[in-house]
């Protein structure tokens, strides 16, 4: 009964773009393109509204580098930066897909992530939370591989340079 407001990638192919965000609509969400991210998208989160975001599809400049399944990986540390910043809970969740159920949003309640406590360093603290939302996730892609679709690469194979996209620091 919460209204969802999703930060998403725009895709320069339209019909791709219209699948992936139709079936984000389709579930309910007000899709927010991440060019387009302002000051109402803060104004949610105070009237208690969710706010969804992509953490494996991090924007350039917009990132940090984090342990993930056993590999440093750069992700968004956008959500890490949002929850700091306004005192949001971060709720790490996955969309399962299935011929049983159309779509199902389950919620990975981390209580280690929903506790931690912020040390005053900015760094620190947006690397710290977001290691241990990568950490809650780490189960649901583990346990449903199949689940887990990235438009770009994550982690790049030894002597492969790094996509010209990545803002990696």
């Amino acid at each position: 009964d919460y209204p969802v407001h999703a930060i998403v990638d725009s895709f320069r192919y339209p019909k791709l773009d219209e699948l992936v965000h139709g079936s984000r609509r389709k579930l309910g969400m007000d899709v927010i393109p991440r060019e387009r991210v302002g000051p109402s998208t803060f104004r949610a989160l105070k009237r208690g509204e969710i706010l969804a975001v992509l953490i494996d599809a991090p924007s350039p400049g917009q990132t940090v580098t984090v342990e993930v399944m056993g590999a440093p990986e750069t992700v968004s540390a956008v959500p890490a930066r949002i929850a700091l910043s306004t005192g949001a809970h971060v709720v790490p969740g996955v969309v399962l897909r299935g011929p049983e159920r159309d779509t199902v949003i389950r919620p990975l309640l981390d209580f280690r992530a929903a506790r931690y406590e912020p040390i005053g360093d900015a760094e620190q603290d947006v690397r710290a939370l977001t290691t241990l939302i990568m950490a809650a996730l780490e189960t649901m892609i583990r346990k449903y591989p199949d689940q887990w679709m990235l438009f770009d690469h994550f982690w790049p194979q030894a002597g492969e340079p790094e996509p010209p996209t990545a803002s990696k620091r």
